[in-house]
């Protein structure tokens, strides 16, 4: 395990290794391409140096031959002699031949030119600058091939080392070792480039990072005013339509409970006014069997049975009107003391003027009653013209001034109104009231959610805000390190 775990570190160390020796290769690929591209540079400057000094070289030969040319009339020389003067004008190493054809043919011109004034005796004054001319610009033709060697030298140095550093040869080899402290310089200035590049690329990283989050953030704080916005708007506009609604509600509500109120004391009207009617009845019929007993009145043929009847139905609705009496008085207290200016006087209070919607009620119920004559030119009057306010007629039966009493028939219990029918309208206009308070209790409900949604779109906001303030904090943590 050991012998594995040594190998296994000599294996990250190796690979430690070669990634630093890929770097620094990378490093030397990138200064090897920076010198091909500088030396190139200095080549072109170099070929087009040579190819002026060439240029220069012609012309100063054409001027040479175009002036010897006009002086060769009859002159001659010795070949020997003219190749002095060429050598003294144009001086070259021995074992060295001129590389340029524009250096030959200038040798050629001089010679021929050193031939034509062998035997002048007084030189012409323009031969010492012009030979002075040739020896700078040759001079200069070989310090530049001298520079072009040095660089071609540099560059194949350069390569070398490259193939060295590549090699797997020296891969396991300590690299500082091998490296001449030219080499190192260049390592060092190449590693201090890198850094430089690296931090570059970091600080362009850390501004691209930060402008995004300003963008980031900047876009959060205009969505969140956005939508802070649109909810205040939108929860605005929903209160003002639910007030709307609330209000109008409650305006139908009040009207249709103003009716219902006013219904409800009409109600109490008509059961005061069936109250006295039932009243006048059985005092009528009370009167009746009055008159039987006295012998005023002869109610024979109706039989002794229905007599009893009669006189068990006239106590039925005494106790009847009497039972809706204190119903009345009880109702009536209880509706004063909710609301006392919807309450309309009874009959015993003061005058009764029914509504429209009852008369129709009281006229059926009060022409109901039939009643049927002994004789046939004798007619009963009706009970309001006996029970008229004149006073003809008193409880006791006496009657002033009237034909003989007729035999009536007595008024059917299924004529009266039951009291069922006031009790399921009542009813009715409770379960009306119930539902009504159960809408207004739902759209209270759904006025309660919407609060709720509010609040919970508030607590999102806050939320979010949080999270900036999070996010603002680890950027300025970040700036910091």
């Amino acid at each position: 395990r050991q012998r594995v775990a040594a190998l296994v570190e000599e294996n990250s160390a190796l690979d430690r290794e070669l990634k630093e020796k890929s770097m620094v290769v990378e490093t030397l690929r990138v200064k090897l391409d920076q010198v091909k591209q500088e030396n190139e540079a200095q080549v072109a400057q170099l070929k087009q140096s040579l190819e002026d000094k060439s240029g220069q070289l012609e012309r100063l030969a054409q001027v040479v031959q175009a002036s010897d040319m006009s002086l060769l009339g009859g002159s001659g020389g010795s070949s020997d002699e003219g190749d002095g003067v060429g050598r003294t004008l144009l001086p070259v190493k021995a074992g060295k031949k001129p590389e340029s054809v524009a250096g030959r043919v200038l040798s050629l011109y001089l010679n021929a030119a050193g031939r034509a004034h062998k035997g002048a005796s007084d030189p012409r004054p323009e031969e010492g600058p012009i030979s002075n001319d040739v020896a700078s610009l040759k001079e200069e033709v070989f310090v530049l091939r001298d520079k072009l060697k040095r660089t071609e030298s540099d560059r194949a140095l350069m390569r070398e080392q490259l193939l060295n550093l590549a090699s797997p040869a020296t891969t396991h080899a300590d690299p500082l070792e091998s490296l001449t402290p030219q080499q190192l310089v260049a390592r060092v200035k190449a590693l201090q480039t890198q850094v430089q590049a690296q931090d570059l690329v970091r600080a362009d990283l850390v501004q691209s990072n930060s402008e995004a989050l300003q963008r980031i953030r900047e876009g959060f704080q205009q969505a969140s005013q956005t939508a802070r916005r649109d909810v205040s708007k939108q929860s605005d506009q929903d209160s003002a339509h639910l007030m709307k609604k609330y209000q109008e509600s409650v305006k139908k509500y009040k009207r249709e409970v103003a009716s219902l109120r006013k219904r409800l004391a009409e109600s109490h009207n008509v059961c005061d006014v069936l109250r006295t009617r039932l009243q006048e009845l059985a005092e009528f019929l009370d009167t009746i069997l009055n008159l039987d007993e006295q012998g005023l009145l002869d109610l024979s043929e109706i039989g002794a049975s229905h007599l009893s009847t009669m006189r068990e139905s006239l106590a039925q609705s005494r106790e009847l009107s009497r039972s809706i009496s204190q119903s009345l008085v009880t109702s009536m207290g209880s509706q004063d003391d909710q609301d006392t200016p919807h309450r309309h006087p009874s009959s015993a209070g003061g005058g009764f003027q029914p509504t429209p919607l009852f008369e129709a009620d009281v006229s059926s119920c009060s022409s109901s009653f039939s009643y049927r004559a002994t004789t046939p030119n004798e007619v009963i009057p009706s009970d309001r013209e006996m029970f008229s306010s004149s006073g003809e007629t008193t409880h006791d039966g006496a009657s002033s001034g009237s034909p003989a009493a007729p035999q009536m028939e007595p008024p059917a219990p299924s004529d009266f109104p039951p009291p069922a029918v006031y009790e399921s309208r009542l009813r009715e206009l409770s379960q009306k009231i119930s539902c009504q308070a159960e809408e207004m209790d739902k759209k209270s409900n759904a006025l309660r959610t919407l609060r709720g949604e509010l609040d919970q779109r508030t607590d999102q906001i806050s939320q979010q805000s949080q999270v900036i303030e999070a996010l603002r904090g680890e950027v300025d943590r970040l700036r910091c390190q």
